[in-house]
């Protein structure tokens, strides 16, 4: 049972986050991206914002949307196969349109402009020491479907990114389903979540990674809690970290996934073996990608893991962890929106110690 003085405690933490998002704009620090862009809208729509996000911080409402939108994924789930297949077609087709309908219009966002340009200049030219399984798969999109349609890079990449949206969405709703006497709904922690954007025809290299890392950690707390799926969590967590290196900021959770695999008696010899030559492929990966292979094309942009000149743009420079930072406060809203629920059902301390320390990673 919680207490009056824990449930104004609640109160008090989504407040003082939406004051971050209302005071953040009179810096005027281009660096705040993460939460500043209440700036571009007018007064009304900040007192809305301010005040739907202390609405949804209250247990009670929040709780009542949660359990409605468990209720209607656990429908579709139960549905005939035919019907089922029928209404996924539909929801297939519809987020499409969502996603390509309102698809940014412009290509210089973050890398944008860049990687639109590196798939149609050739093979030599894409990023393969910062993303290269998801500068492939662009690649083969746009030489096989891209240019087919009469895209250019850009357009191809929105058009990808409006597909794999669109099938990661059906993706969620047919795996990561919710337990009976859920506290949440995992449905609507991944649509709030920052990196849904990625799939509204944006044109840069995040949207692999993002799907990967959803299921990498979903299976993760798969096999924590249940003992199975150790493997699907290290296999993905492979691909996401080939699908772009930014997945390294996980990596600590990925090594502790496969400590406890290790030492899981239960088992198979060669499935922890399997583990551990995975970890070796993305070490030995990336080092040859990065340091051995891209240079060889002359490629400059070799500042991943370490400076080379003074002041540059790296993997533990001010300015790029300011961005981490910002991509946190961006994309984590959701996860703050769950704090109440994980205080006012206790859900942390249910938790096993290996979940726990999982989750902090």
């Amino acid at each position: 049972m919680v207490s009056k003085k824990q449930n104004t405690s609640l109160l008090i933490w989504p407040a003082l986050f939406a004051l971050l998002f209302v005071l953040s704009p009179l810096a005027d620090n281009a660096r705040l991206w993460g939460i500043n862009h209440l700036k571009f809208f007018p007064a009304a729509v900040i007192i809305i914002f301010c005040a739907a996000a202390i609405l949804c911080f209250i247990p009670q409402v929040s709780a009542a949307i949660h359990n409605r939108l468990n209720s209607i994924q656990r429908i579709y789930l139960e549905l005939l196969l035919p019907q089922k297949v029928l209404l996924s077609i539909i929801i297939l087709i519809g987020f499409f349109i969502v996603f390509y309908i309102f698809r940014k219009p412009t290509a210089f966002l973050g890398d944008g402009y860049m990687r639109g340009m590196e798939i149609m200049r050739g093979f030599g030219y894409l990023p393969l020491n910062t993303e290269p399984l998801t500068a492939l798969v662009h690649s083969a999109f746009h030489n096989s479907i891209g240019l087919a349609l009469g895209l250019d890079g850009h357009g191809s990449i929105r058009l990808f990114s409006a597909i794999s949206g669109s099938a990661f969405i059906l993706a969620i709703l047919n795996i990561i389903r919710p337990k009976q006497n859920a506290v949440f709904s995992p449905l609507l922690l991944i649509l709030g979540l920052g990196g849904i954007q990625f799939y509204f025809g944006y044109v840069e290299s995040y949207g692999l990674m993002f799907i990967g890392l959803t299921f990498s950690i979903w299976y993760s707390y798969r096999y924590l809690s249940e003992g199975r799926d150790a493997m699907k969590a290290l296999l993905i967590y492979t691909f996401t970290f080939f699908a772009h290196f930014a997945a390294i900021y996980v990596l600590p959770a990925f090594l502790l996934l496969l400590i406890y695999a290790l030492k899981d008696k239960a088992l198979p010899s060669w499935k922890k073996l399997s583990g551990a030559g995975l970890f070796l492929i993305m070490a030995a990966g990336m080092v040859y990608l990065s340091f051995i292979y891209m240079p060889s094309y002359g490629a400059e942009e070799r500042e991943l893991l370490i400076s080379l000149s003074p002041g540059g743009y790296w993997l533990f420079s001010s300015e790029h962890l300011l961005d981490v930072l910002n991509s946190l406060l961006l994309s984590g809203i959701p996860a703050l929106m769950l704090l109440p629920l994980l205080i006012k059902k206790s859900a942390w301390s249910a938790l096993r110690n290996e979940e726990k320390l999982y989750s902090l990673l």
